[in-house]
């Protein structure tokens, strides 16, 4: 039903229905590979498009399948024929209009986004950075599941790493666990890698990944990585 706001208007809003009906035309991912194709006049023995459901395996689509797409972007104004010789033969060849495709783009351009605005109007997108990750520590077996400790700011001991322990001032305290040394051991950031260390104060080793260290043993640590200390469990996220 058409509306009052004139011809290829239709009552909702300012919705151009011939704009609609040119972009249900290209709306085919063969269409598209149609007019990628036409760049140069081609008759439909020389097309070859792949079909839908056995894209990627090179099948190549039918005759008469091409004309029908062919059809369609014709009565859309998006491809043009002439009839040429062939060797003493009539033969179709297809050619895409860009002007026509050029006109589309330029009409999606101008659309009404709001009363008296279009798309340009909206400028450039926003922009977003996404926060940065902090690493952390989580235990994920033991007591307390769930909890996590941030590796931010200045080491709390001399060392040059966050400690995991039991004593007062840890950056990591696992109070609850009797099996932690005061200071276990530390996770210490060089560049933009991580390793853990396995301190030789402590009476008991860390483990990696089920693995245990040696004493004094320091291994690089990776997003996911999961570590024993005590009956403790932490996952390492970066």
């Amino acid at each position: 039903m058409k509306g009052n706001g004139g011809a290829g208007r239709s009552d909702r809003g300012d919705i151009d229905e011939r704009l609609v009906r040119r972009l249900k035309a290209i709306a085919s991912p063969s269409r598209l590979q149609l007019l990628a194709q036409l760049k140069q006049p081609s008759p439909v023995s020389e097309i070859r498009l792949e079909t839908a459901e056995d894209e990627g395996r090179d099948a190549k689509m039918t005759a008469q399948g091409v004309r029908h797409h062919l059809a369609k972007l014709r009565s859309a104004g998006f491809v043009e024929s002439r009839s040429v010789d062939n060797e003493g033969q009539r033969v179709n060849e297809y050619l895409a209009r860009t002007d026509q495709l050029y006109e589309l783009a330029e009409a999606i351009r101008a659309m009404p986004t709001a009363p008296g605005g279009s798309i340009e109007d909206l400028g450039a997108p926003p922009t977003w950075d996404p926060p940065a990750m902090i690493p952390s520590l989580t235990v994920v077996h033991g007591e307390e599941i769930g909890r996590s400790f941030a590796l931010a700011g200045e080491p709390s001991f001399e060392h040059r790493g966050w400690v995991i322990g039991q004593g007062p001032n840890v950056d990591v305290p696992l109070a609850w666990d009797a099996l932690v040394d005061d200071q276990a051991g530390e996770i210490e950031r060089e560049g933009g890698e991580f390793r853990l260390i396995d301190l030789r104060s402590a009476s008991r080793r860390l483990s990696l990944n089920g693995e245990e260290l040696e004493r004094g043993a320091s291994r690089p640590i990776a997003d996911g990585d999961l570590v024993g200390v005590g009956r403790s469990l932490l996952c390492f996220r970066e």
